[in-house]
């Protein structure tokens, strides 16, 4: 709106001013807006604009290449599972064999590059277990009875399980009886 239209209404100076001064505000709100959706815009197409750019990035790939070589790693990674599977089981039926007590403990004194898993048998570890079994004999099961404790009773050799047992006792720990 212009002020020129206003004067020729009749409108006095200062009415003409308040007009103007409120369609001024309107104006610039308008006009804000308007700058605000331009970088909006902007923005956007700039946006556009990088993703365009990387789909031509694509254009040239060979998505069936792509497929292939996944599938490849995939197969291999699986290979190794299975392998790591059959020497982990191998290496557990052996130690079984080996009346070992307790795996977990004996594989963590096993130097596992030693051990190796040939035509599905385990090679490499009994000499480390030869030398387990000499240094760390209670780890494993064997066929020794400890002469301190006898098998007939619970209480030992004879008499009711008190008397036997503390009897038992006061050997292993070398006291003498009082009796």
């Amino acid at each position: 709106m212009k002020r020129d239209f206003l004067k020729g209404l009749g409108l006095e100076d200062e009415v003409i001013n308040k007009i103007m001064d409120e369609a001024g505000k309107e104006v610039n709100g308008l006009k804000t807006q308007i700058a605000n959706l331009q970088d909006d815009i902007k923005v956007k197409d700039g946006v556009i604009e990088t993703k365009n750019s990387k789909i031509k990035e694509f254009e040239n790939i060979d998505v069936e290449a792509l497929k292939i070589a996944e599938y490849e790693r995939g197969k291999a990674e699986g290979s190794a599972e299975i392998e790591k599977f059959k020497f982990n089981t191998a290496l557990d039926n052996a130690l079984k064999g080996a009346k070992v007590k307790d795996s977990k403990t004996i594989s963590g004194l096993l130097d596992m590059e030693k051990i190796k898993l040939e035509n599905e048998q385990i090679v490499g570890l009994d000499e480390q277990l030869k030398v387990l079994k000499e240094s760390h004999d209670y780890l494993f099961d064997g066929d020794k009875k400890d002469p301190k404790f006898s098998d007939d009773t619970p209480g030992g050799a004879g008499g009711n399980d008190e008397d036997g047992a503390l009897t038992q006792f006061k050997n292993i720990m070398g006291i003498k009886s009082e009796k």
